[in-house]
């Protein structure tokens, strides 16, 4: 479960911004253009989609990529008020990524369709707002969330985070501050179970990669942790020569709740199994209706084992905290209920063989937990 990230490379230049261009659908399009191009599209924003976009650019510089493309399909106003205007939008974006562990390229695509939203700024106009592939604005899945709130050290960090149906999508901006080179190590992260229980992790870079005093570094990782819609934190432990360490965090707010993420983030297999158990045992009270504690125990001891599976990789991870013993207890428990209610209905050795064969799920997690990091 450790992070992986993308060669270092030299960023290319910044694009530079035509005089006033009179038309916002021209601006749209040259703001495209210059991702096509490698170049740095934030010079065509305004607002907070400049840091979002710059963490973009910066990110996309440093993994080698090729045939970038931008086809617009789409390109038309329609709304201009002299201080702001609107621009339907529907084009996709193309490339292709090569991939630093395998070699293998990697193509991907993007398919934007909404509203682009642009502001007049001295004569210039400049976009505000882009849309996703769901036509929603860009702030409702993209979140800049600031500078460094705890440093202690030479390391500056700046976090971006996407917030998809599956996972999250981190961009972070590591500077080195400081007078000696550091070089990052581990990427913390912190969520909170049931809004209340802490639960740390501590994920060792794959590959380390040292930052010279004034350099700075940004890459992507996704990945999907649990009780992911909460506010949590991340950050970044490096080490330089002498041996000390820095550390620094940036506070990570909760997404918006929407309705899609909330059933996406709770379709999970732990609150599956917990919900199928819940519902046998309620048509098991109802009248003329015959359901044992057989199905709703064995679905208890699959969430139990899940719910231990991640409490594991927790404590592989180096986790500090009674986070993951009181995860502990919550999974024990589980599978103690579980387990009795299965033995109640088949105490032989049948019985006893079913829930034999629900704990060897964990087999994967505990063979897992002995890779080094």
């Amino acid at each position: 479960m450790g992070m992986t990230q993308s060669r270092v490379a030299e960023p290319r230049r910044s694009v530079e911004v035509a005089p006033d261009t009179e038309k916002p659908v021209d601006v749209v399009r040259a703001l495209f253009d210059a991702w096509a191009a490698g170049d740095d599209h934030s010079a065509f924003a305004t607002g907070e989609l400049v840091p979002l976009l710059r963490l973009e650019h910066e990110a996309g510089t440093a993994v080698e990529s090729a045939a970038r493309t931008f086809e617009a399909r789409r390109l038309e106003e329609v709304q201009n008020d002299g201080r702001t205007a609107t621009v339907a939008l529907d084009g996709e974006t193309r490339l292709a990524r090569k991939d630093e562990r395998t070699g293998e390229w990697i193509p991907a695509s993007r398919r934007l369709r909404g509203l682009a939203h642009l502001v007049n700024e001295a004569g210039r106009w400049r976009v505000s707002d882009l849309p996703t592939d769901k036509g929603r604005s860009t702030f409702s899945v993209d979140r800049r969330v600031g500078s460094s709130a705890v440093r202690d050290g030479d390391l500056e960090l700046e976090v971006r985070v996407a917030t998809g149906r599956s996972r999250d999508t981190y961009t972070l901006r590591m500077r080195n501050a400081g007078p000696r080179a550091l070089t990052p190590v581990r990427v913390l992260d912190e969520r909170r179970a049931l809004g209340l229980i802490p639960l740390r992790m501590r994920l060792p870079f794959i590959k380390k990669q040292a930052l010279a005093p004034g350099d700075a570094w940004t890459f992507t990782f996704a990945w999907c942790p649990p009780f992911r819609l909460g506010r949590g934190s991340v950050g970044v432990e490096a080490i330089d020569d002498a041996g000390t360490t820095h550390v620094t965090s940036v506070d990570v707010p909760a997404p918006a709740r929407t309705l899609r993420l909330l059933l996406a983030a709770n379709a999970v297999p732990v609150r599956l199994f917990e919900a199928i158990a819940v519902v046998f045992l309620v048509w098991g009270l109802l009248p003329d209706w015959i359901v044992t504690t057989f199905l709703p125990g064995l679905a208890l001891v699959c969430a139990g084992v899940l719910r231990t599976s991640t409490m594991l990789h927790y404590v592989r991870y180096r986790d500090r905290g009674s986070g993951p013993v009181a995860l502990g207890l919550v999974a024990a428990a589980e599978m103690a209920v579980g387990t009795w209610m299965v033995l109640r209905v088949d105490p032989t050795v049948h019985g006893a063989a079913i829930v034999a064969s629900a704990l060897a799920l964990l087999v994967p997690t505990l063979l897992g937990l002995r890779r080094p990091a």
